[in-house]
């Protein structure tokens, strides 16, 4: 964005000359020359307005393409990260989920990692049906390897049945994927940002406690499993 106003600067200079040189026609009454200068300005403005829109639009569509995960389409961790500390600026109220696939190694060292690249896309396919139903309440990002993440503005208990039909719908199509004998799930940590906001932690810092306290929460919820 900052190429996109130094842009927009040069052109405000430039149409700011060619107005004090219409200003000054006017004052002078050469009507037939700041008639010309009327019409040169005009176009002038229009050019200016066309070329620095294109050239905000290609920059936008080249963010978009580099914020996104090439194999599942969904934003990077820049993104999640750029998300989380401007929500946590403005004080909004959110709800933050951390997905980490269960015994996701397993599937690439029994199944090798072309398999397991497809139960990525597989369930990566799925939060992108959470993320367009919910109509901007939701965006879904790939955080790394088989670690996922939402943010969630309102009714987040519904996003979690979602994921849980996610769970239930990856099991039933395992021999679809190529992966029939492996046991594939997931564990997760939530989040609720005014919980965090209570805890007065400087404002800097707001968004690494929330990641720091959804790593723990779906650790834990991993080691339980296991246990039990």
């Amino acid at each position: 964005m900052k190429e996109c106003n130094v842009k927009k600067r040069k052109w405000y200079r430039m149409i700011g000359t060619v107005t004090c040189i219409v200003i000054l026609c006017v004052v002078i009454n050469h009507t037939m020359i700041s008639d010309f200068f009327w019409a040169f300005f005009r176009d002038l403005i229009s050019f200016a307005m066309l070329g620095a829109t294109a050239h905000c639009v290609k920059k936008f569509q080249f963010e978009e393409v580099t914020l996104r995960d090439a194999m599942t389409g969904l934003y990077q961790k820049e993104k999640l990260d750029a998300d989380l500390y401007v929500r946590c600026e403005q004080k909004k109220s959110f709800v933050y989920i951390l997905i980490d696939l269960d015994n996701f190694k397993e599937v690439n060292d029994q199944y090798n990692h072309e398999n397991g690249d497809i139960v990525l896309i597989e369930f990566a396919s799925k939060l992108h049906c959470i993320q367009e139903n919910a109509h901007g309440d939701v965006i879904c990002y790939r955080r790394s390897g088989d670690e996922f993440a939402l943010i969630a503005d309102a009714h987040f208990n519904r996003y979690i049945k979602q994921l849980e039909a996610i769970k239930s719908q990856i099991s039933s199509h395992k021999k679809k994927l190529g992966i029939e004998d492996a046991t594939i799930g997931f564990s997760f940590g939530v989040v609720q940002s005014d919980d965090i906001y209570k805890m007065r932690c400087r404002k800097e810092d707001i968004s690494d406690v929330i990641k720091t306290t959804a790593d723990a929460l779906m650790y834990q919820n991993k080691r339980r499993k296991k246990e039990s």
